[in-house]
């Protein structure tokens, strides 16, 4: 409940500093800040972390670092895993604009502190994955005379080299470090000309050569502050470039992420770009997310007690397309590890949108909190539900056929409150954008054999508060209407999450080996925004089977349906609330919080079975 408190005033604050303003500057290009004047610090921290910090008043920041990521938040913390000299680029602005020219400061480090976990959960989803050249994204073949511009000059268009034996060649890993080519039905590998190892060394152009299927191995592996993937000599990886790569197919990892990997192989005088993706991946709607985002911002307060409010300790580094996310100490509780993406985009509440975003994480955090809200409103929002990630792996969150809000500019939230020390998940892969195609809405179809709530009884229990002081009401209560039905009345109206509380105690065991479908019916007398639906455990919230937000509209009967869902292994456990024993199993829970007064709900229907 408390948590839940903390991110709204966050998130309300958030609105007051960065909305709209009426604020009028006198814009002076005379005035522009000096490089010459620019004062910064950079202390270095533990394990090769260095906080960076402008001094100059009235003024902003911009880092650039040499690993392409940059930053404009004052006081950032950067981690350099490797040992080794390291650069970073500074420039600053103010109401005038951004200053002329840029000053540069130099560190080394000489331990390294590198893990390549996430890295290779990515490439191999943990046991093994496939992926092709990129055929649908620009740039899966170019080269350049540098690493920094590997498409200087070429860089290949959609829809080119369609003729060749190109796209149809797949690139398997095994987490276990093998490595598998094919060249796919036609049985051949697109060379450039001038190679001699697959024939045609007199071809006057790039040309196919016929080749076959051949294993190897792979690894990951810095070279001071590079990484790179190795392959055992021999190896092909699509188009083959120069002799020199067959023998020795080390390439610069410039991305890695769920679905795409960016590599650079440099020759003499020569660097090839490559574009992976995984095979199967077909784009289905047009992607409105871009990475050109308005900020990022944080909240990080790992304290049980909420005492320890220290947001510039959890760092988010913006690569591309990609977000890494460093937490160095465990939070407790839901709300305590928040990032904020605020993109430009925003969208129409007639129309109805997909999403799906990638986390892989270097741990297990169970009920991670994924909300793509308006950035004027925290309660005008498209979808907000919890999830659980597994670490090392990539988690792939998807929100089908989701109805938008009138919204400006949204802004994706995404809390891993609960998360353990030390923890690490990347943000890749986000996609929104109008739905295509048919609208598969959930269907609830009884399975009395394998209904747990048939013949139920349970031990009802209400929280009931409003204000900012949670100030407890008494006024609320609970009719058993008979034959699963009951009324909630709620004669006060309340202000946030969790100030309108009820819970369903119940007997009901269930298991981890096992899908389940859960089912309810809620109708309000009142419209109510961010109504929560969980189905979790008596000794524990933390061990969530459903936990999702909705909004309820006056007089409009809502059936929530949520069909398939994992199990969580949840047993007769007890629990002390306030000085309270309650003993019992899974538990049902309804939250109101936000409602007007006079507001009457009435719950019906309440049905967990297994699934067929």
């Amino acid at each position: 409940m408390k948590s839940i408190f903390k991110y709204i005033a966050i998130a309300a604050s958030a609105v007051v500093i960065y909305g709209c303003q009426d604020d009028h500057y006198d814009i002076n290009t005379n005035n522009l800040p000096s490089a010459s004047d620019i004062n910064v610090e950079c202390q270095t921290l533990d394990e090769n972390r260095v906080k960076f910090t402008l001094l100059n008043q009235g003024c902003t920041p911009i880092w650039y670092f040499d690993d392409g990521s940059q930053s404009t938040e004052n006081g950032f913390v950067k981690q350099f895993p490797m040992a080794g000299d390291y650069t970073v680029e500074i420039k600053m602005y103010n109401q005038n604009g951004v200053c002329n020219g840029s000053i540069t400061k130099e560190f080394t480090f000489t331990e390294s502190f590198a893990t390549l976990d996430a890295e290779i959960a990515k490439l191999t989803d943990g046991s093994s994955k496939v992926w092709a050249i990129a055929k649908d994204q620009e740039g899966f073949l170019g080269c350049g005379q540098t690493v920094d511009n590997p498409t200087q000059w070429y860089n290949a268009k959609v829809g080119e080299k369609t003729e060749t034996g190109l796209f149809d060649d797949t690139f398997t890993f095994n987490a276990d470090g093998t490595y598998t080519y094919n060249p796919g039905k036609d049985g051949l590998t697109y060379v450039n000309k001038g190679t001699t190892v697959l024939g045609a060394a007199t071809a006057d152009a790039d040309f196919d050569a016929a080749s076959s299927e051949t294993s190897g191995t792979w690894k990951l592996e810095y070279r001071g502050a590079t990484l790179y993937l190795v392959l055992s000599p021999k190896s092909l990886l699509g188009y083959l470039a120069d002799d020199a790569q067959y023998e020795k197919p080390e390439f610069i990892v410039k991305q890695v992420a769920a679905k795409k990997i960016t590599l650079l192989w440099a020759g003499d005088g020569i660097v090839w770009q490559y574009i992976l993706s995984t095979v199967a991946e077909e784009a289905q709607i047009e992607n409105l997310w871009n990475n050109d985002l308005e900020k990022i911002t944080t909240y990080y307060n790992p304290d049980p007690d909420w005492g320890n409010e220290i947001n510039d300790q959890l760092v988010v580094t913006q690569n591309g397309d990609t977000y890494k996310v460093s937490a160095p100490f465990k939070t407790y509780q839901a709300w305590q590890a928040q990032v904020h993406l605020w993109s430009t985009i925003g969208s129409e509440a007639d129309k109805i949108y997909d999403f799906s975003v990638i986390i892989t994480p270097n741990a297990d955090v169970n009920g991670v909190a994924v909300k793509l809200t308006d950035t004027e409103s925290d309660d005008n929002f498209v979808f907000a539900e919890n999830v659980s990630i597994t670490g090392g792996k990539a988690n792939e969150i998807k929100f089908p056929a989701v109805k938008g809000v009138d919204a400006a500019k949204l802004k994706l939230v995404l809390d891993f409150g609960g998360c353990p020390e030390n923890f690490e998940a990347e943000i890749s892969d986000i996609v929104f954008g109008e739905h295509v195609g048919a609208i598969e809405e959930a269907k609830w179809e009884y399975n009395e054999a394998g209904d747990l709530t048939k013949g139920a009884t349970y031990q009802t229990t209400t929280f009931y508060a409003h204000t900012d002081a949670w100030t407890v009401l008494t006024s609320n209560t609970l009719t058993d209407k008979g034959d699963g039905v009951w009324v909630y009345s709620l004669p006060d109206a309340t202000d946030l999450q969790w100030q309108a509380q009820l819970a369903f105690l119940s007997q009901i065991t269930t298991s981890a080996e096992v899908k389940y479908d859960f089912h309810v019916k809620l109708k309000s007398t009142t419209d109510i925004s961010g109504v929560t639906v969980k189905v979790t455990s008596v000794a524990s919230d933390d061990v969530i089977i459903v936990n999702k937000t909705i909004a309820l509209e006056a007089g409009e009967e809502y059936e929530f349906i949520a069909n398939g869902v994992e199990g969580k292994d949840i047993a007769v456990g007890t629990k002390t609330d306030n000085g309270v024993d309650y003993t019992g199993a899974v538990k049902f829970v309804f939250d109101f919080g936000g409602n007007p007064a006079n507001t009457e709900i009435t719950v019906s229907e309440i049905i967990l079975q297994k699934s067929k």
